[in-house]
């Protein structure tokens, strides 16, 4: 029964699951690697205006709003831009505003449930993304102070050093394993297109 079950999770994990979400994850993981390359990495200490922290989560939920993404994508996108400076409130409202919004559901939502709906919809969404992005900018230092660990992380870059606590080995592997089973997904569909055609 258990082996059963196990297998069942691992098909899930590794087929149903992957194969939903691996086009975002490579259009992340994509657009992270150009930010990592192109900007600096005190883009958002050095530019005067990207200084404030409130401002920043300002900024991340004006771009997060048009932002046609799921969490799949945003995350590494907002992994590098915290790397180069960005404020943690910043981040996590990038993470709720990116998949929770999107201009495009503005017209859908309008002519489903009516203009005052998708007005209050929009307002109290984007309210929220600025609240949580500025509480979190507020009790950050308090965190930093309270868990010793977490502050002397901190006092480069919290961001660009945990990502060196994964072991090299295990990033290639997994690497590896995204590689082979994106190619995997793609033979299939493009056989599959090939044998319809054929037919």
């Amino acid at each position: 029964a258990w082996g059963g079950k196990f297998a069942s999770v691992i098909k899930y994990a590794f087929h149903d699951f992957f194969n939903d979400v691996v086009h975002w994850l490579l259009f992340g993981i994509a657009v992270a690697s150009l930010i990592e390359t192109a900007l600096p990495n005190n883009l958002f200490q050095s530019v005067g205006p990207f200084k404030s922290s409130a401002t920043q989560v300002r900024l991340a939920i004006v771009v997060g709003i048009p932002l046609y993404s799921c969490a799949t994508a945003t995350t590494p996108l907002v992994a590098t831009l915290l790397s180069k400076g960005l404020s943690v409130g910043a981040g996590l409202a990038l993470l709720l505003a990116g998949p929770a919004t999107n201009l495009g559901n503005v017209f859908l939502f309008r002519k489903e449930f009516g203009m005052r709906f998708t007005f209050f919809y929009y307002f109290f969404l984007i309210l929220f993304c600025w609240v949580m992005g500025v509480s979190l900018n507020a009790v950050w230092p308090y965190l930093l102070l309270y868990f010793p660990s977490l502050a002397s992380l901190a006092q480069t870059n919290i961001f660009s050093q945990f990502m060196n606590v994964i072991p090299r080995p295990l990033e290639i592997m997994c690497g590896w394993i995204i590689l082979l089973l994106t190619i995997r997904l793609w033979t299939i569909r493009i056989w599959g297109k090939n044998a319809s055609h054929n037919h």
